[in-house]
């Protein structure tokens, strides 16, 4: 079944349709200025994702879109809000992983996206995310699944009336169908298309499904249904090669019908649609599909009978297919020569042709298991992606945090010495406070012990004078007695001694206010002298702030002063700036005579140094720049390439200058681009002849290799060149090519005219190669043979005599093993 073209052709549009969805215009340079810019992280999740299409889309950088994707993602998850924002980066993010072949993570991926969009009531987005995710339980091998998507695709395709959307699912439907083994389900899936084809008059869609249900009726035995549905085709694809102009669609309707003709016997037809298909393939120069046109030629011969010409063919298919590897063509190629063995009877080819077979599914079966290595591959990296972006991820948000953290604690730090600074100038107001009052405290203690001992002195005089009442009543009592005899005498002494008592009480009740009028008189006297020290205090501060006020005053005055000076110094700057200006103008405008002076230098010394660069290798000529000269250097191996134009002077002598000249710079132009493709160094060219090496100036191994593919390309080249002068009746050019490997000795030669050139035996065989070899060909010496025999088919040719040499050996080049 053709369906191979179709889903690799459907699933590019997909592609470069889910790439171009809101592409951002601005730069990368310009989003990362943005996103450094940005402190509100909703605001950077559209920076991100254009960011990651970036480096997706214009960069190819995958590692680093996908890591963009995920900052992202993590954003919106950490916040879960904007639910259209997650099912674009799911969506994108499966693209990704399903280029990278790692089809598991896709398919995660893409049903994610299909959920979000669907919660969005986004159904185009669903259905496409859908249809990603299928095509990737498709690649991965996982049909059931695979069938089990594209069927509730289909049922929103026909819900919505989408005919062509239709007929693309239930193609698909039929691919998977077959290779699960389900034959009348296909053919089914291959029905239901046809007949959306023809409701919707698509004839492109009715060929190809009627080209699959001849198939699988054929598969099922149903030869006569089988042949109805091939001749259908036919007929439209004979209408589509009406309409269509390009080549390659031809191309692939012509083999179709051949196909078809083939199909149902009708070989003479098949062959000529076949032919006309080789003809459009082998102007397009696509080896592999020469070859599977030339294997439906030889299987078409085959059917016949003619089994050589069917040999023929199918080997021509194999000189076609081995150099580009294309194995279905060649497994295609050695089961047809089998069946030409076994039906020939001949075992040693029948054997000869299996073996090359079992090669070729060696090789294929490598392939595939090397595909399945880059699974398994894939799958790892994009696992271990994922955790370092993770890991990435949480390691910025833990020094982000730490970073506010760091800010927060700074800010805190910055209050708390503020309010330390604050606390300090409190305590200090405090502490002066304090000071005051315990100056104030002291005064008042000094007061209080003071009065303390005066009061002490009062109670000692007040204790003697008690003690000397007690003693006046001892006395009056032994009086008393003395008198008791004399009861008179003793009753007036009473009598007088209580008299004496009642005014001692009385002296002393008066000596009790007289040291209470004169504490009271010692507090005033304490507060006056308080008062008047205040008054001393204020006057003295009166007088200062007198001759401060004096002082600020002259110094105003000084001010004044050097105000006034400084306003003449003021205008003396102003009249210097305006000169300064005018200088720095004149300053300017030498600055741009002498930028531009510069300009045209560089623009001069570009112009050298680019036309140095043509004459000279780059290292030869940053050599030549820095020392003045080029040191000659030996080259170990290095292969040198020889043209010639046979019959050049006959060929000049019927054109022009100018046309010569033309021709000429045609010719060594396109050998120049050729050479210059596999690392060859022109030389130099002299009249008809040019010269170029490989290994020079930067030593390599493969210099053999490449002179070889570059004389192989020239001579390409020149065949092409011959066809097209012939097709327009001109005559035409052909090109001697020689090669040979050796060692040589290249520099410098000149003073005022430089010229980079090398010497030794080796240029010189190269030049007899050159002469030794025929128009078309690759002549080779013995030297680049050893060198290159493993690479390349090579003809003996024999020996040419090379002066101080002797006999060299000479090869032509056949093509590549």
């Amino acid at each position: 079944m053709k369906y191979t073209f179709i889903l690799v052709f459907f699933t590019f549009i997909l592609f470069w349709l889910s790439a171009q969805v809101g592409f951002s215009q601005d730069s990368r340079e310009t989003l990362l200025k943005k996103l450094s810019q940005s402190n509100n992280e909703d605001d950077k999740v559209p920076i991100y994702i254009d960011l990651a299409r970036i480096y997706k889309n214009q960069e190819q950088n995958y590692d680093e879109a996908v890591t963009n994707y995920y900052r992202a993602k993590h954003i919106l998850e950490k916040k879960n809000n904007q639910p259209e924002y997650l099912a674009i980066i799911h969506e994108e993010i499966g693209i990704v992983y399903q280029k990278w072949k790692a089809y598991d993570k896709s398919i995660t991926y893409f049903e994610d996206a299909a959920r979000l969009r669907k919660s969005l009531n986004d159904q185009p987005g669903q259905v496409r995310c859908k249809e990603f995710a299928a095509w990737s339980h498709y690649l991965n091998g996982n049909y059931n699944a695979a069938s089990q998507n594209y069927l509730e695709i289909l049922e929103i395709h026909k819900s919505r009336n989408n005919s062509k959307s239709v007929s693309t699912i239930l193609n698909r439907l039929a691919i998977i169908s077959e290779l699960n083994g389900q034959i009348a389900q296909a053919l089914d899936y291959s029905q239901q298309d046809l007949a959306i084809n023809q409701a919707s008059n698509n004839l492109e869609g009715q060929a190809t499904a009627l080209n699959n249900i001849g198939y699988l009726q054929k598969r099922l035995r149903k030869t006569s249904e089988s042949l109805k549905s091939f001749r259908q085709a036919i007929e439209i694809y004979e209408k589509m090669l009406g309409k269509t102009t390009s080549p390659s669609k031809r191309a692939v309707i012509l083999t179709n019908i051949g196909v078809i003709q083939t199909n149902i016997r009708n070989f003479p037809q098949a062959f000529e649609f076949y032919d006309e298909a080789l003809k459009i393939r082998e102007k397009e120069g696509k080896p592999d599909q020469i070859g599977h046109v030339l294997n439906h030629i030889a299987a078409n011969y085959f059917l016949r009978g003619d089994f050589e010409r069917a040999k023929t063919q199918a080997n021509r298919a194999i000189s076609y297919a081995k150099p580009v590897n294309a194995w279905d063509v060649l497994l295609d190629s050695y089961r047809i020569l089998s069946d030409i063995a076994a039906a020939e009877g001949n075992i040693q080819e029948y054997g000869k042709y299996n073996k090359e077979k079992s090669s070729v599914e060696s090789e294929i079966n490598a392939e595939i298991s090397q595909k399945e290595n880059e699974l398994l591959e894939a799958k790892s990296f994009v696992q271990g992606l994922e955790d370092s972006v993770r890991l990435t991820i949480t390691k910025s948000e833990l020094e982000k945090e730490r970073a506010e953290k760091a800010e927060k604690d700074k800010e805190l730090a910055i209050a708390r010495a503020n309010q330390l600074q604050k606390e300090k100038e409190l305590a200090l107001r405090d502490r002066e406070l304090a000071q005051t009052r315990a100056r104030q405290l002291e005064q008042d203690r000094e007061l209080a012990r003071a009065r303390a001992e005066k009061a002490e002195k009062e109670k000692e005089l007040l204790s003697a004078r008690a003690r000397d009442l007690v003693n006046q009543r001892e006395i009056a009592k032994l009086n008393e007695q003395r008198a008791r005899s004399e009861a008179e005498k003793a009753i007036k002494d009473k009598e007088l001694a209580e008299a004496k008592v009642k005014e001692a009480d009385a002296k002393q009740e008066k000596l009790i206010a007289d040291q209470k009028r004169q504490r009271q008189f010692y507090l005033f006297g304490a507060i006056l002298a308080f008062v008047l020290l205040i008054t001393l205090f204020i006057s003295f501060i009166y007088i200062k702030n007198r001759q401060k006020n004096r002082l600020l005053k002259a110094q105003n005055q000084k001010i004044q002063e050097q105000n006034a000076s400084l306003e003449k110094q003021k205008l003396e700057i102003e009249e210097q700036r305006d000169s300064l200006i005018e200088l720095n103008e004149e300053i300017t405008q030498q600055k741009e005579e002498i930028s531009a002076q510069r300009d045209a230098i560089e623009g001069e010394r570009q112009k050298s140094d680019t036309l140095l660069l043509n004459i000279l290798p780059i290292q030869t000529a940053q050599e030549l720049k820095e020392k003045g000269y080029a040191t000659p250097r030996f080259y170990e191996l290095v292969t040198v390439l020889f043209t010639d134009f046979k019959g050049f002077t006959s060929l000049a002598s019927k054109m022009t200058p100018a046309e010569v000249i033309k021709e000429l710079d045609y010719c060594f132009n396109a050998f120049e681009e050729i050479t210059g493709k596999y690392g060859l160094e022109k030389i130099k060219t002299i009249g008809d002849a040019f010269m170029c090496a490989g290994g020079i100036p930067v030593i390599n191994h493969t210099n053999p290799i490449d002179a070889v593919m570059a004389g192989l390309e020239i001579q390409k080249f020149m065949h092409q060149l011959k066809l097209e002068k012939e097709a327009r009746g001109e005559e035409s050019w052909e090109v001697r090519l020689g090669i040979n490997s050796g060692s040589i000795v290249a520099g410098v030669i000149g003073k005022k005219k430089f010229a980079y050139d090398i010497w030794g035996d080796a240029v010189n065989v190269a030049s007899r190669m050159e002469t030794g070899g025929e128009p078309g060909k690759v002549n080779i010496s013995g030297a680049t043979y050893e060198l290159v025999k493993d690479h390349f088919h090579c003809t003996y040719r024999g020996k040419v005599p090379v002066k101080h040499k002797g006999d060299v050996d000479m090869y032509f080049v056949e093509g590549v093993k």
